[in-house]
């Protein structure tokens, strides 16, 4: 019977040939139905997450539709697969395009900012500049009307922005050494004496050089005022001078003074030299200095107009010889010398006071 339904050997392999052929199909159509309705699963939960995004974003689920490329290996359905997405009519590309601003790209989305036309960081700057500015003007204001204390406060703040500004590190060094905080004023100066313009080094060696002298530092005195010549300043000889001679460094202040009369500054070499001669215990040495200095300033005294302004300095350069001159006396027991000389020092100082309010003219 078997024989009979199968046939001969011919019938026999074309009805092998016919099973083969229903078994490839059925495979191929079980695979495609298998595919699509895993497509409309992948859709589905996609639209659920578009309904439940707050910020409406449309996202694509790359997992899922990596899964949906692998589906099928026939020919035809696996290539449209491929081309299914998440969001209608697009392909996978352009889908992961898609940002949270309408039309724009990722890149370009990144660029929005709080100010118009403006990007995050150029706006802070604006307004950073801005501010520092008005607290630069208040800090300036308050100078001037003399609230140091409020000053200092802002200037500060503003140098906390813009550390390497001189100009104002300098206008605070000022108000501190006003208050007297001269620590902080010290610390000021020696920053700005660093600085590559040579003017505004050599004047923070020169105020350094001072405060050093008034707070009795001779030895560093001298060394910041050396310090400011080689930037430049060609004073700062008398203040060496005086160092040298409360230091007891005598020698040093002798050839500062000679120093000074070479320069041609003859009043305040001869001082400093006669004032350090004293100090030495030289009284006669040093009264040859005050004896010609004392002649000069009289004769040019004599020589001005009682009324010009230009006697007030003549006037005060005779008071401090004479006052050298009385303690050479006072050193060489000339007691009635020394009292001649101070007496004299009280009339020029009572003459000078009395026509204070007459001296109108700026003659010389």
């Amino acid at each position: 019977m078997l024989k009979e339904i199968m046939g001969t050997e011919q019938n026999q392999e074309v009805l092998k040939k016919q099973f083969i052929t229903r078994r490839i199909l059925g495979a191929g159509i079980y695979s495609a139905t298998l595919a699509i309705n895993l497509m409309l699963v992948i859709d589905r939960t996609e639209a659920a997450n578009n309904a439940e995004s707050p910020t409406g974003v449309k996202t694509v689920n790359t997992e899922s539709h990596m899964k949906a490329k692998a589906v099928t290996s026939t020919g035809g359905l696996a290539a449209k697969s491929k081309a299914v997405t998440s969001t209608a009519g697009e392909p996978p590309i352009k889908a992961k395009a898609v940002t949270s601003t309408a039309g724009e790209p990722p890149i370009k989305a990144k660029a929005v900012t709080s100010t118009a036309g403006e990007p995050p960081n150029k706006a802070k700057a604006v307004t950073s500049t801005a501010g520092d500015a008005a607290i630069l003007e208040r800090a300036r204001r308050n100078k001037q009307i003399f609230e140091d204390e409020e000053s200092i406060k802002d200037y500060t703040t503003y140098l906390s922005a813009h550390p390497g500004d001189e100009k104002v590190r300098g206008e605070r060094a000022e108000e501190l050494r006003n208050e007297h905080r001269y620590d902080e004023y010290t610390a000021d100066l020696n920053i700005l004496i660093k600085s590559k313009d040579k003017n505004v080094a050599s004047s923070a060696a020169s105020d350094l050089g001072k405060l050093y002298q008034k707070q009795g530092k001779y030895a560093e005195a001298i060394k910041t005022f050396k310090y400011a010549r080689s930037l430049g300043v060609s004073t700062l000889l008398t203040e060496m001078s005086d160092c040298a001679r409360s230091s007891g460094d005598y020698a040093t202040a002798l050839q500062v003074a000679n120093e000074i009369i070479k320069q041609g500054d003859v009043f305040e070499g001869k001082r400093h030299r006669a004032e350090t001669l004293l100090k030495m215990n030289k009284p006669r040495e040093a009264l040859d200095d005050l004896n010609q200095l004392t002649r000069d300033q009289k004769k040019y005294i004599a020589s001005v107009d009682k009324e010009s302004r230009a006697i007030f300095p003549a006037i005060r350069r005779l008071l401090l010889v004479l006052a050298d001159r009385a303690q050479c006396y006072d050193a060489l027991k000339e007691t009635k010398l020394a009292q001649a000389d101070r007496a004299e020092i009280r009339t020029y100082e009572q003459e000078a006071y009395n026509e204070t309010p007459f001296l109108t003219k700026d003659k010389r």
